[in-house]
């Protein structure tokens, strides 16, 4: 009832790092009270907002983390996949941005379910719902920025999927292609089988991404996705004529 998925010793002895996940970030009053009620209990009163968009308990007490999973539990809160591949994460989107072009909540939680995600955990998902990038799509191994694209000869709400993003490495994600909103769940497991069959023992998508180069990788992808998405970055505008 102690160690388990996410649950990280920490350097004082019987204490550790227990992160919470928060699915895509959102959370209401009633767990944000359970989650304080915890800390005061269990952490030594603190809480810490974590990059990817969940709750860490740092430090808690080893001994104590059955009793916080118990109280999470009450208000649909867990500590099991706490910052693994089916926690996505995603900016606001629209209807609740002003500025976003699509729902990338929307987005987010038909990803949770995918089977791709589910079989490899350390992937890293983002999705935002325009080009400002609130969700740091181009830093994921793969992204996705909402907005309007062009797909078969259509202008339709869609997405930019961009591939290959790792900062540990200093390396940004590109964009492969344009997909309808609908569209998705299905270019990720296009992605994530094409990357199963190529990659090497522990490579992680950009590692193959870049050993295979860009176009290599878009070329795999359209054998097995092609008529439903659309390669490359979406085309710039035509000159107003003045």
């Amino acid at each position: 009832g102690g160690w388990g998925s996410g649950v990280r010793p920490q350097r004082i002895a019987g204490r550790a790092l227990v992160p919470v996940r928060v699915p895509l970030g959102d959370i209401d009053a009633d767990a944000l009270r359970i989650l304080a009620a915890v800390a005061d209990d269990f952490a030594d009163e603190r809480l810490s907002l974590t990059r990817t968009q969940n709750v860490a308990l740092r430090p808690a007490r080893l001994p104590a983390v059955p009793a916080v999973r118990a109280n999470l539990a009450t208000v649909g809160l867990g500590l099991e996949g706490a910052d693994q591949a089916g926690d996505v994460r995603a900016c606001t989107g629209g209807p609740v941005c002003t500025l976003a072009i699509t729902p990338a909540q929307r987005a987010g939680a038909q990803l949770v379910a995918s089977a791709g995600l589910t079989r490899n955990s350390g992937l890293r998902v983002h999705v935002s719902g325009c080009p400002n990038a609130c969700a740091h799509h181009q830093a994921a191994d793969l992204g996705f920025s909402g907005g309007k694209v062009t797909s078969d000869g259509q202008q339709v709400l869609g997405y930019q999927v961009w591939l290959g993003g790792d900062l540990g490495v200093d390396t940004i994600g590109r964009v492969a292609g344009r997909i309808a909103a609908s569209d998705v769940v299905a270019i990720t497991e296009a992605v994530v089988g094409v990357w199963e069959a190529l990659r090497e023992r522990g490579e992680t998508l950009a590692a193959t991404v870049d050993r295979f180069g860009l176009e290599a990788f878009k070329a795999q992808i359209d054998a097995v996705f092609a008529g439903r998405w659309e390669p490359g970055p979406e085309p710039a505008p035509p000159p107003e004529v003045v």
